[in-house]
C-alpha cells in the first residue's frame, strides 16, 4: 500500500446592557432588556447579534445560510470590534464550514447542489476537497489538515480560492484514528492512513480537472490557474463538445507532465529510454489524436485562452502546440524514479526554489498549534524559537518530496484517466482515485490495517464492530 506521510475552544461572556435610568420597573429588579434579533437580510445586524453570544451555536447558523457574504460580516465584524482571535472559532468555523477558517477566511459548501448553485450564479469553478473525515475536526485525515496550514492560510491561494472559485468539501468515509492508552494518565491520539483530493467541476458538475495530494504554494496555484483557464473554454459546452476539449486539454497535459518528469531525471543525469513498444504506440497514437482535436476545434476556444507567449505553455493547451511527441512511456518514468530519486528531486526545486515555503500566515497558524518537543525525561514540552524553525525546515522537506510526487506522478495519472474518460461522472472518477491511485477502495473497510492468516494471539483477531457501514 502506498505510504502517506501525512497521514482552545473558549468562549466570550455575553455582555448585559443595563436599563436606562429613568421612570419604570426599578432597574435592580429587572434583567437586561431583550436584543432584538436581525433580519436575516441584514448580515452586518446578524454578525453583531451573533458576536453578543459567540458560543450559542445557533447564533451562526443564517450567516452559514448566507453563504461566503455570511463569513465575510462575521469578520469583518469581529475585526472591527477587535474580536478576531482563537476564542472565535467556533463560531467562525461553523459558518465557514472549516477547521481554522480565522485563517483562511474561506467559506466551504458542505451540499454540492447548493455549491453548483452558487457556481452557475457566479459563473466560477467549483473546487471540490474530497477527504477522509470532516473539515471542520482537528481530525480529519492528515492531509486535510495540512491543506488547512500549508494552503488555504497562504494569502495568494486564500485569494485566489475565495475571487475565482465556489469552493465545496465531501467526505469519502469517517477518518480511522488510533489511540495509545499509557496506562498512567497519558493518551497520544492520531490519525492513519487516507489521503485527499481536490476535484474542479463546472457548474454542472461535470469534472474539468484534478489537483492530487498535498503540494506547496506555488505548485497549487499554478494547477488551481490552470484550471481555471480550463474551464472558461467550456463555459456553455454540449456534454460533446466538453468531451473533445477535455480530451485535448488532458493529452496535452499529459505530454508536458512527461517531458517535465523526464527534464528532472535528465537533471539528475538519469536516462530514460523506452522499454515497451507497444505501450510507446499506445500512447503515442492517443497523444497525437489528442493534438488533432485540439486543431479541429472552434477558433472560439482558443481565443478564449491568453495568448501571451509566456502562458501558452500553462493555459494555452487546446492550441496546437508543435513539439515533438516522447520516445517513453510513464511506466519507463516509474521505473527510474525510486524513493531516493523523489527525495532528490525535491532537493534540487528546494535549493534553487521556493515553492514550498511556507507563507508567514501559515507559520503563525503551525505555531497556534502549540507542537512539542520532547525533554530529557521524554516529557512534551513547548518549542522554542531554534526549534520551532528546526520543525518547519523538516516539514517544508517533507513538503517538497511529496509536492514532486503528486505534481508529477499521481497527476499524470490523473490525466491519462480524464482524457481516456472525459465525461466520466464524478463519482464515478472519484471510486477510481481512492481505488487505483491512492489504494484505499471502499471494499475495504479496514483500509488495509488488517492481514489475512496472520496469527495475533487476539480474540478475534481484535476486530471490535457491531455493523459496518459500507458506503
Amino acid at each position: 500500500m502506498r505510504a502517506f506521510r501525512f497521514c482552545w475552544i473558549g468562549g466570550l461572556l455575553s455582555t448585559l446592557t443595563l436599563a436606562a435610568c429613568g421612570s419604570g420597573p426599578d432597574p435592580k429588579n429587572q434583567g437586561a432588556p431583550p436584543v432584538t434579533k436581525p433580519a436575516a437580510d441584514d448580515l452586518a445586524g446578524l454578525a453583531r447579534y451573533a458576536l453578543r453570544e459567540p458560543t450559542a451555536t445557533v447564533r451562526g447558523d443564517e450567516l452559514r445560510d448566507a453563504g461566503p457574504a455570511g463569513l465575510a460580516a462575521l469578520l469583518s465584524e469581529a475585526r472591527h470590534r477587535n474580536q478576531l482571535d482563537a476564542r472565535l472559532d467556533p463560531l467562525i468555523d461553523r459558518v465557514a464550514g472549516q477547521r481554522y477558517a480565522r485563517h483562511s477566511q474561506l467559506y466551504w459548501y458542505t451540499d454540492l447542489e447548493k455549491a453548483k448553485a452558487q457556481a452557475r450564479a457566479e459563473h466560477k469553478p467549483i473546487l471540490s476537497l474530497r477527504l477522509l473525515g470532516d473539515l471542520r475536526d482537528d481530525l480529519s485525515c492528515a492531509n486535510s489538515r495540512f491543506f488547512r496550514v500549508v494552503l488555504y492560510p497562504d494569502p495568494d491561494v486564500s485569494t485566489l480560492l475565495r475571487s475565482r472559485f465556489v469552493l465545496h468539501w465531501s467526505s469519502e468515509r469517517p477518518v480511522p484514528k488510533v489511540t495509545v492508552d499509557y496506562g498512567d494518565g497519558r493518551k497520544l491520539v492520531r490519525t492513519v492512513t487516507g489521503n485527499s483530493i481536490h476535484y474542479v467541476l463546472d457548474e454542472r458538475g461535470r469534472v474539468v480537472d484534478a489537483i492530487p495530494g498535498l503540494m506547496g504554494p506555488t505548485p497549487f496555484l499554478s494547477a488551481l490557474s490552470s484550471a481555471s483557464q480550463f474551464h472558461r473554454t467550456l463555459a456553455g459546452a454540449s456534454d460533446e463538445l466538453f468531451s473533445k476539449r477535455s480530451f485535448a486539454y488532458h493529452t496535452e497535459r499529459e505530454r508536458s507532465l512527461l517531458e517535465a518528469w523526464k527534464s528532472e531525471l535528465a537533471a539528475l543525469r538519469i536516462p530514460v529510454s523506452s522499454k515497451d513498444a507497444r505501450a510507446l504506440d499506445a500512447q503515442t497514437s492517443r497523444l497525437a489524436a489528442g493534438r488533432k482535436t485540439a486543431s479541429t476545434l472552434p477558433v472560439a476556444a482558443a481565443a478564449a485562452v491568453p495568448r501571451a507567449a509566456a502562458k501558452a505553455f500553462t493555459e494555452g493547451p487546446l492550441i496546437p502546440i508543435v513539439a515533438p511527441l516522447p520516445t517513453f512511456t510513464s511506466n519507463d518514468l516509474i521505473e527510474r524514479t525510486t524513493p531516493e530519486i523523489w527525495t532528490r528531486i525535491a532537493e534540487r526545486h528546494q535549493k534553487f526554489g521556493r515553492e514550498t515555503k511556507l507563507s508567514r500566515e501559515s507559520r503563525a497558524l503551525m505555531r497556534e498549534l502549540s507542537p512539542r518537543a520532547l525533554d530529557d525525561r521524554a516529557e512534551p514540552v513547548a518549542l522554542g524559537d531554534t526549534a520551532f524553525e528546526a520543525l518547519v525546515a523538516r516539514f517544508e522537506k517533507l513538503l517538497a518530496v511529496d509536492t514532486q510526487r503528486n505534481r508529477l506522478e499521481l497527476s499524470l495519472a490523473l490525466h491519462q484517466r480524464l482524457a481516456a474518460f472525459p465525461n466520466e461522472d464524478f463519482q464515478e472518477l472519484n471510486r477510481w482515485v481512492y481505488s487505483a491511485l491512492f489504494l484505499t477502495p471502499r471494499s475495504d473497510p479496514w483500509l488495509g490495517l488488517t492481514a489475512d492468516g496472520v496469527f495475533t494471539a487476539l480474540p478475534s483477531d481484535g476486530f471490535e464492530t457491531a455493523q459496518i457501514q459500507r458506503p
